[in-house]
């Protein structure tokens, strides 16, 4: 572990255990070599030292290139139950994707009739995708602060808070633009789930060194709290792609595509019959609303 203090990203805390040492990435083969660490007074699992310069870790990342077709018909399934339904939401709703990725969950949910919008903090990934689906895409969270106070129904964060170094001033600053009775629905890995204790520094889901911490239900009750929010649900969700590709570290050293898809079956199998890998929390405005909270599809 570093030398240098040690600052829960959750709580603040000064004291600390070590985790994980020596993390390398195995799925893109970035050469920052990381450190986990538990915090000793909320137990949240975070870098130590947290990266200074996150959007270096973001060159030529594949999760923002387009996809094939079969690539789309493929996500569709083994992402079914797993990201926000947008038919929970009524007529008239406003959503925000924060944190969009290639934009696949924006262009579903337009097609679906949901009026919606996009945020991703790389100014040209943002022009990009906002011209590819005819949307707005934002790059400027003082935008949003500013035009788009209590405009959405729903925000959702799939994958993406364990990426962002500031987890408490993100959720804090996403809280002023829901409506009355709104809901962030938030996806994050598990890293006390089953296989992320099997797995350890080749657990998929670990993802250094990208991944910066991972909120549990204790922590995030006290995130939620923190923001005006309140943490109304917290189930487990059955997601393939971490246990698939972490069988794959393990026999191949690192990710490797060709493999993930043929150890795919094995992960189906594995997330459906013991589903830890990941969490999903639905974190609620206070007000009236007239809407349900997610369901499994």
């Amino acid at each position: 572990m570093t030398g240098r203090a040690f600052r829960c990203v959750a709580c603040g805390g000064t004291a600390f255990s070590p985790r994980f040492t020596g993390c390398r990435d195995l799925y893109l083969g970035h050469p920052l070599v990381v450190d986990y660490a538990r915090c000793s007074a909320c137990s949240l699992v975070q870098q130590h030292p947290v990266p200074t310069d996150l959007g270096a870790l973001y060159a030529d990342y594949p999760i923002h290139a387009g996809k094939s077709g079969l690539h789309e018909w493929f996500r569709r399934v083994v992402l079914k139950g797993v990201y926000f339904d947008p038919r929970n939401l009524p007529a008239g709703s406003r959503l925000l994707d924060f944190g969009c990725g290639d934009g696949w969950f924006l262009d579903s949910i337009k097609k679906a009739g949901v009026g919606c919008e996009g945020y991703e903090f790389q100014p040209d990934h943002a022009r990009r995708l906002s011209a590819q689906l005819g949307l707005p895409v934002f790059s400027e969270t003082d935008h949003l602060a500013r035009e788009r106070a209590g405009a959405y129904q729903a925000i959702t964060l799939h994958y993406v808070l364990e990426h962002v170094a500031n987890p408490r001033a993100t959720l804090a600053s996403l809280a002023p633009l829901l409506a009355p009775g709104g809901l962030l629905y938030i996806l994050v890995p598990n890293v006390e789930s089953w296989e992320g204790r099997l797995f350890a520094r080749r657990w998929h889901g670990l993802d250094p060194p990208r991944h910066i911490s991972f909120p549990t239900p204790s922590v995030m009750q006290t995130l939620a709290a923190d923001a005006g929010l309140l943490l109304e649900t917290t189930r487990c969700v059955a997601f393939p792609s971490t246990s698939a590709a972490s069988l794959v570290s393990v026999v191949a050293g690192r990710y490797r595509h060709a493999l993930y898809l043929a150890a795919l079956p094995a992960g189906l199998i594995l997330s459906r019959l013991a589903p830890s890998g990941s969490l999903s929390y639905v974190l609620r405005k206070a007000g009236p609303t007239s809407f349900a909270q997610p369901t499994s599809s």
